[in-house]
Formats: C-alpha cells, sequence, structure tokens
C-alpha cells in the first residue's frame, strides 16, 4: 500500500473569474513573470448511492492527468473563513477505480470496509489547468491555478472557469495580500463553493445548503487580535457558505448571508475602541451598503412567505389571496441587485481585505489600531461590553417614538452578537440568564419592527395598482396594527426583565 505522497493539511482560496478577463489576469506581473505549466485533468468522484462518504465529510476522487493517476481523499473544512483549511491525503494508483487500502492511514478508516463493492462514480470534471508556482516572500509559496472546463454528472453538465490560490508553504498573509491585488487589476467574484459540492449538486439535483453559524470557541488565555481575526472570519464563512444558496435566490441563504454581515458588522462595533478607525469605518460603510440590499431582498421573503400567510390564516385568504401576485412580482424585483452585490466586486474586496486586516493583526496588533489588541481578551471584554451596553441604554431611554425603538433593536442586536463571540470566555449559566433576557426583548422589537414595515411594503408593492387592492390593503394593514398593539403591551415587562439582568461580564 503506498503512502501518501503529500501532507494532510491543503488551504485554499477560489474566485471566480468574469468572462474575458483570463487574457488580462494573466498579463498581471505577479503571472505574467513566471511560466505556466498546462496540463489537463479529469477527475472522477465517488461515493456510495447513499452518499456515505459525504454525508461523513469526506471526497473521494481519483484524477488522470497524461499517464498519471492520483488518489485523493480530503475531508470538511476544519475552519472556515475566506481561505478555509482541510485534510487532504493523496496517493498514486495504477487503475481509474479507488484503492479502498490506502485508506487505512486516514480519519477515513473506519468507514473503508463498508465501502467495498459499493462506490460509483458520481460525476467527472474535466479541466484544462494552468498553473504558475508564486515565491511571495522568502518563506512563502502559492500554487496559481487557472480552471477553465466543466462538471459532468449523467447528461448535467456545468460550466467551470475559476482562479484557485493554494498556500503551499508560509503564512496567510502574503497570500491575501496577492488575492487583493489580482483583485484590483481585475475584479474577480468568491468562488468558495468546491467542484465537488457543486458535482453533488448537479447529480442529486439538490438545492445549495444554507449554513447557519458555526459556533465559536476561543480559548480562554486568547488575546484580542486573534480573537477578533477568529470572529471576523467566522462572520465571512457565514457569508460565503451562503453565496451559492443566495445565487439560487433561495430565501434561508439570503437570510444567513445578511446575518453574516451584522456579525461581521458587530465584530466591529464591539472592537470599535481598539481598531483604527478610518479601516473599520471602511469596512462598516460596505458592510452597510451591502446590508441594505440583502436586507431589501430578505424584507419581501418575509412579507411572501411569512407575513401573507399569517394574516391569511387570521383574517381568511379572501382579500388576501389577490395580494399574492403583485408581491411575488415586487419579490422578485429585488433578485436582481442581489445578484449584483453577489457577483460585484464589493463583496469580494470586503472579503479579502478584511481577511488581509486580520491576518496582518495577528502577526503585528499595532497594525489593527491601538496596542491593547495584543492582550488577553477576557481583560478587555468587560469594558468593551460595557460601551454596547451603555449605548443600549440610552437608546432604551428614548424609545418613546417609532425611530427610537428601530434604533434600541439595532443596537440591541449588536449587543447580543457581541455576548455571543465572548460567552465561551465566561460562566455559562450566567451567559445563558443574560442572552435569555436581551433575546426575549430582541423578538418583541423584532415583531414591532415587522408590523410596521408591512404597510410601507404594501404601499411600494401596489403602487398604481393600489386602489382595486385597497381594501386587502386595509385588511392587512389593521392586522398589522394588531400585531404591533400585542406586542407593545408586553414590551414594558420585557424591557424591565432586561434592564434587571445582571451582566455576566
Amino acid at each position: 500500500m503506498a503512502k501518501p505522497s503529500t501532507g494532510p493539511v491543503e488551504i485554499e482560496l477560489k474566485l471566480r473569474l468574469p468572462p474575458g478577463s483570463r487574457a488580462a489576469l494573466e498579463q498581471v506581473p505577479a503571472f505574467s513573470a513566471i511560466a505556466a505549466e498546462r496540463r489537463r485533468e479529469v477527475s472522477r468522484y465517488f461515493d456510495t448511492p447513499d452518499r456515505t462518504l459525504a454525508a461523513n465529510g469526506f471526497i473521494l476522487r481519483v484524477r488522470t492527468s497524461g499517464n498519471r493517476r492520483i488518489q485523493t481523499l480530503k475531508s470538511a473544512p476544519s475552519n472556515g473563513g475566506v481561505a478555509p483549511s482541510r485534510g487532504e491525503w493523496e496517493w498514486p494508483v495504477e487503475r481509474d477505480e479507488p484503492d479502498l487500502a490506502c485508506l487505512a492511514a486516514t480519519p477515513a478508516r473506519a468507514l473503508a470496509a463498508t465501502l467495498d463493492g459499493r462506490l460509483e462514480a458520481v460525476f467527472v470534471t474535466d479541466i484544462q489547468r494552468s498553473t504558475r508556482q508564486i515565491a511571495l516572500d522568502p518563506d512563502t509559496r502559492v500554487e496559481a491555478a487557472l480552471d477553465r472546463g466543466s462538471i459532468e454528472a449523467d447528461a448535467a453538465r456545468e460550466p467551470v472557469d475559476e482562479l484557485e490560490l493554494e498556500l503551499k508553504s508560509g503564512s496567510l498573509g502574503p497570500l491575501y495580500r496577492l488575492a487583493v491585488d489580482l483583485h484590483e487589476a481585475v475584479p474577480l467574484s468568491l468562488a468558495p463553493e468546491t467542484k465537488s459540492a457543486r458535482g453533488y449538486r448537479l447529480r442529486d439535483g439538490t438545492a445549495p445548503l444554507a449554513p447557519h453559524a458555526a459556533k465559536l470557541r476561543l480559548e480562554p488565555d486568547i488575546a484580542a487580535n486573534e480573537a477578533f481575526r477568529a470572529i471576523i472570519l467566522s462572520g465571512l464563512d457565514q457569508i460565503l457558505g451562503n453565496i451559492a444558496a443566495a445565487e439560487a435566490a433561495t430565501p434561508e441563504g439570503i437570510h444567513q448571508l445578511r446575518i453574516g454581515l451584522r456579525r461581521v458588522r458587530s465584530a466591529l462595533v464591539l472592537f470599535a475602541p481598539l481598531l483604527e478607525q478610518h479601516a473599520a469605518a471602511l469596512f462598516e460603510r460596505e458592510l452597510k451598503r451591502l446590508g441594505q440590499v440583502f436586507g431589501a431582498q430578505r424584507d419581501r421573503d418575509v412579507f411572501c412567505l411569512q407575513t401573507l400567510p399569517d394574516a391569511a390564516r387570521d383574517l381568511g385568504a379572501d382579500w388576501l389571496d389577490r395580494l399574492r401576485p403583485p408581491a411575488e412580482a415586487y419579490r422578485a424585483a429585488a433578485n436582481g441587485p442581489v445578484q449584483e452585490a453577489l457577483h460585484g466586486a464589493g463583496l469580494t474586496g470586503l472579503a479579502l481585505g478584511l481577511a488581509a486586516w486580520c491576518e496582518e493583526g495577528v502577526a503585528h496588533p499595532a497594525h489593527l489600531g491601538r496596542k491593547r489588541m495584543g492582550k488577553r481578551l477576557r481583560a478587555l471584554a468587560p469594558d468593551l461590553l460595557d460601551r454596547m451596553a451603555r449605548k443600549v441604554a440610552r437608546r432604551a431611554r428614548r424609545a418613546d417614538t417609532p425611530e427610537g425603538l428601530h434604533g434600541l433593536r439595532k443596537s440591541l442586536k449588536k449587543l447580543r452578537y457581541g455576548t455571543e463571540f465572548v460567552a465561551g470566555l465566561f460562566d455559562k449559566k450566567s451567559v445563558k440568564r443574560y442572552r435569555k433576557r436581551c433575546e426575549a426583548l430582541q423578538e418583541l422589537l423584532g415583531t414591532i419592527n415587522d408590523a410596521r414595515v408591512t404597510p410601507r411594503l404594501a404601499d411600494e408593492m401596489l403602487g398604481a395598482r393600489g386602489t382595486e387592492l385597497a381594501p386587502a390593503f386595509a385588511a392587512l394593514a389593521a392586522w398589522s396594527a394588531d400585531q404591533e398593539r400585542k406586542a407593545l403591551r408586553r414590551l414594558d415587562d420585557a424591557s424591565k426583565r432586561f434592564r434587571r439582568a445582571k451582566p455576566f461580564w
């Protein structure tokens, strides 16, 4: 049995090329100064009919290039962010089918015995690959691969045109700087979904996943700069992990991507006293812009998929059913700006810039802002959370107007995310009690906000058609006002309970 020929970790950043950009990209100095190695790679991906390997987080393929065949096993990513890492084991093999004996020295060894006789070729990738080995500094080497070809599963086919930057040695900072330079020369878009994930979807006809945020685990003695990186990368992971679902206009994908944007914004607010203000403001501005784009789509999704069905259940569907066609057209109209944002330069620039800034800040804490970023987060967290809690308290005193309640809701949401980020550094029971009251108040404020947004959305949606549908509009507006009154009756008690909650920090 052959031993694996490479190390067990792959760190890779994937970017999609806009049409007609390949020639321009190859003229960028980082590429044009290095001769490319060109080859055709045909990869067959294997799994059982019930997808045993995929269900356990493994990818198994045999790649043919010329006369060479390489079998590769990959594991699920062990961390998130722009350039996730995952286990990778490779062996030379003689045939186009996998050699299961090779898996004995990998984490998939327990599955190997269950695979014999059950594996099938699930899909094939046929790629023309152009690779360059780029030395970014004495310690950092990156393989840049331009891939063009297709993913094929039975009669279905999907094109591939992307750039992969794989870190072969050294640190991530130089890799991100290279990606930023390339993005400035040729606007690229993030393509975090792997070829294998696309292949499985193509074969099985499944929708893209819409992952929630992974649970964040910070070490008790973690420094603030390292925690900032972990928190930001967690938010970016949620954003990038939902790009495919958002491209497919999946409501949950839009929702989770928007939550990722909010979590990153909340991290900037939490660490604001320690960060370089000009850089933080630039990131904040772009996050806010993107949040408004995805927020418009999310509001319309909620209106069509939640508000109208709830109102119809309470009021009857006779009139409200007439609102559905214009509501769906109104909802569909928001998808254009969403797709532009997903494929535009802004989202990619934001992710690459944030990742580069965080990575630089680990090596040089002062580059993030104040020198205190190198101190333990556990010692700094009380002051940071106190600052957010004081803003909530100030806004709570002005919450007797619609604008005041809206401001309170936004500040409370940021505080909730802030407490979520650092929760693992404090007593679990105390954190749970505090967050429970925080979330109860936030939920009520969300209900009030949704009730107030509904008439505005309906008015925008109907436009010139408002007269013939006015009775349905009136019924919906009255229902929304009733929902708001019910929530407002509970608001005072929830506010008092939250104010009495003892901060866990």
